[in-house]
């Protein structure tokens, strides 16, 4: 699988722009990709440590087999529906959030432990 890794932050870029990958295009589908957003795990004291790994924006976007992971906001379902099939994502705080209309079949979410 191919790695997709960005350390963004949102005091660095906003939260939305904090993505590893931002899709704003209808129609797009990914498979087979890990989406990682290796950004240092948030201490509890530093503001705007959110780092999202994946931002959908375009409408009928489908992700096939795809890992999407985290700390915080690790997906951002921002607008437009989608579509997530066997895919696994990670996260903890608000891991998944938006304005979006998503159908997840067969996916795996998992909880980092908060320290």
């Amino acid at each position: 699988m191919p790695n997709l890794t960005f350390d963004g932050t949102a005091k660095q870029y906003g939260t939305v722009d904090s993505a590893t990958l931002i899709t704003e295009s209808s129609y797009f589908v990914g498979a087979n990709l890990n989406i990682v957003n290796t950004a240092p795990r948030p201490d509890g004291k530093m503001v705007g440590a959110q780092a999202v790994a994946l931002r959908v924006s375009g409408d009928r976007s489908a992700f096939y087999n795809c890992k999407i992971i985290g700390f915080q906001d690790t997906l951002c379902d921002d607008r437009g529906n989608h579509f997530f099939k066997d895919c696994h994502i990670r996260g903890t705080v608000d891991f998944i959030f938006g304005s979006g209309t998503s159908l997840y079949l067969l996916l795996i979410f998992s909880m980092h432990e908060i320290l």
